[in-house]
């Protein structure tokens, strides 16, 4: 029995501690070389410092308008798509939770009963009833059963940490719908505002024609304007009244595509007439390298390539063989109130294995296929990251451009209204035409038209830039596993970063991390052991033996070669982020701190990095972290 039970201890070692197969994921370059910074509208901008980067949080505060708000807090609660996005991310979790329920023993119970007639032709005997005669009996059974298929190879962890990227992919998409839906909420609202503006300049444009009409019907009745000015008069002004049908179509439109985005019926939502008297604020468009963690789409595809990466162990895993352990417990009796006697009890346990040994170029296929998967998500990533770039620069030019274009057309505006009033004054003293008059008119009325329209493009433009710098979000966002599960609404009212509740919680997966936190031996997988031995290993602070300065009232002030560390618990380990290496993340086991460097890290509100602190402390207990030394 001893040696038994080692078997059976030994097997189950084997099942937690086994390799996995495939490739380990590492992000691979995202555009080659990196620039440096963002070429459209350099002369605008020094590179930014971290107080001018985008603000974290409701990037349309920025604007100052009321209304505006409250639209798109209308939008966050009630719009359908953000809805539709936050369910497809619990599918994900769903999915995951499905993943690792793999990596454990499936435990079921039963009851049976049955009576059961034996025939007298049968070729074998009953125990207790000779071959040749018929013999019925009852038979009672209530089993309980076990099985494990042992991971021994990675499959189902493989599988899950594909899962997991998958919805880590849903977190950022469900951002991207966030930052779309936003933007287009203030993109309509704008355009509605500029129509509203060109109506008032069309209704003073027909009131100023108007009475241009009665003078030069007041001057035709004393004799001094001809017929030819009463019919340019009167063009003008049913030019002016002409134009106003067409603006309040327009301005319908825009308010019932409003009415959609804040998920209200189009009957029932009104949007009061206002003015865009808010000047397009310039936005900063930061460093590209950062863009890489502010875009949600970009994130997206990132957490799509670790999933594909994943697929490619699930598919390489299934050339090895597969271990299943089986027992069944329980008591069987022909009566059932010796059911539950000690003589009923009966068990059984085996383990059974199986080898894929020809199958006809199957598994062959399914590797090749899941390469190709990688190849195409690296691809689109890449596509997308190239494109966010191209999407950047348009709209950093387009700020530039447009502001120069305001600037003339005021100028423009200003010298065609003087134009107006002087040719109207000649006209009353007799001393030009009539058509002088209109054409003067006629280009100042343009000309505010004009300014309007570009005041509105610049609103656009502005809305547009925040949107491809990645509004207030942050890549952050997927890295955090300390916060609740919360419902859909809470996901969608919740600001940038990562919504409220979109951690971990209770039955809940932690999210994916890139390259894994150490799998049970304080290393994470794909990354080399630190050399200990190398000067230059440990920071400067650590090998002089000087204790390192940490300025409790601005965490920004911890000095490079501090070795304090932020660390922060997800369930029973602990993943750190040395602030004196701000890309790393270590785990701390057996008393020793390895480092690999990561794509993101940081908690929801902000990255781990000296150079971009917020304003105010961080670190402090109602964030989760606290400070350690790793020496």
């Amino acid at each position: 029995m001893t040696a038994s039970r080692a078997s059976w201890a030994l097997l189950a070692l084997v099942a937690l501690t086994g390799c996995m197969v495939g490739p380990n994921y590492v992000r691979p370059v995202a555009t080659e070389p990196m620039p440096e910074s963002f070429s459209g509208g350099r002369d605008l901008w020094k590179t930014a410092a971290p107080r001018d980067a985008l603000a974290r949080g409701d990037w349309w505060s920025i604007f100052g308008d009321a209304e505006l708000d409250r639209l798109e807090a209308l939008a966050l609660e009630g719009n359908q798509r953000l809805h539709a996005a936050a369910a497809r991310l619990e599918q994900a979790r769903a999915s995951a939770d499905v993943a690792r329920s793999g990596l454990f023993p499936r435990i079921g119970a039963g009851a049976a009963a049955s009576r059961q007639h034996d025939s007298e032709d049968r070729p074998l005997a009953t125990t207790g009833v000779a071959a040749g005669k018929a013999f019925t009996y009852d038979n009672f059974s209530v089993p309980f059963d076990l099985s494990w298929e042992l991971d021994l190879f990675g499959r189902q962890r493989r599988q899950l940490e594909g899962a997991r990227a998958r919805a880590g992919s849903e977190v950022a998409e469900l951002a991207a719908v966030r930052l779309a839906v936003t933007a287009e909420v203030a993109a309509d609202y704008f355009a509605a505002r500029s129509l509203d503006d060109e109506r008032t300049l069309l209704v003073r444009g027909v009131e100023s024609f108007r009475r241009a009409l009665d003078l030069v019907q007041a001057r035709r009745k004393a004799g001094l304007a001809t017929d030819l000015d009463l019919a340019q008069a009167e063009t003008a002004l049913r030019s002016a009244e002409a134009l106003l049908p067409p603006n309040a179509l327009t301005r319908a439109r825009f308010e019932h595509a409003l009415a959609v985005l804040t998920g209200q019926p189009a009957p029932l939502f009104h949007l009061a007439e206002g003015r865009n008297d808010h000047e397009a604020p310039l936005v900063p468009p930061g460093l590209p390298s950062d863009l890489l963690e502010r875009r949600p789409d970009v994130a997206a595809a990132e957490r799509r390539m670790a999933a594909a990466n994943a697929g490619i162990g699930f598919a390489e895993a299934a050339y090895y063989p597969s271990l299943r352990l089986g027992a069944t417990a329980g008591t069987q009796s022909i009566d059932v109130s010796s059911l539950f006697s000690a003589s009923s009890f009966l068990w059984a346990f085996g383990a059974a294995a199986s080898l894929p040994v020809f199958q006809g170029g199957q598994q062959q296929a399914a590797v090749r296929a899941a390469r190709g998967a990688w190849d195409e998500a690296v691809a689109r990533y890449r596509d997308t990251v190239l494109t966010a770039f191209a999407e950047v620069e348009d709209n950093l030019v387009a700020q530039q451009l447009l502001g120069e274009e305001y600037e003339r057309l005021a100028a423009a505006a200003a010298a065609a209204r003087l134009q107006e009033t002087l040719a109207v004054q000649r006209y009353e003293h007799g001393l030009i035409s009539y058509l002088p008059v209109v054409t003067a008119q006629s280009l100042a009325f343009e000309r505010d038209r004009a300014v309007i329209r570009s005041r509105a493009q610049r609103a656009a433009a502005a809305v547009a830039l925040i949107k491809a710098l990645g509004g207030g979000w942050t890549d952050t966002s997927l890295r955090d596993d300390s916060a609740p599960t919360a419902t859909a609404p809470a996901l969608l009212r919740r600001g940038p970063g990562r919504p409220r509740g979109m951690g971990r919680g209770r039955g809940t997966l932690p999210r994916d991390r890139p390259d894994g936190i150490c799998r049970g031996g304080g290393q994470p997988r794909g990354a080399a052991a630190p050399r200990r031995g190398r000067r230059g290993s440990r920071p400067a602070a650590m090998r002089s033996g000087r204790r390192p300065r940490f300025d409790r009232r601005d965490p920004s002030r911890v000095r490079r070669s501090a070795t304090y560390i932020a660390c922060h618990r997800f369930a029973a380990k602990r993943a750190c982020v040395s602030l004196s290496r701000p890309r790393h993340m270590c785990q701390r086991a057996r008393g020793a701190c390895s480092r690999t460097p990561l794509s993101f890290v940081g908690n929801p509100a902000t990255r781990l990095h000296p150079g971009l602190w917020p304003r105010g402390p961080l670190l402090s207990s109602g964030a989760g972290f606290t400070l350690e030394r790793i020496d």
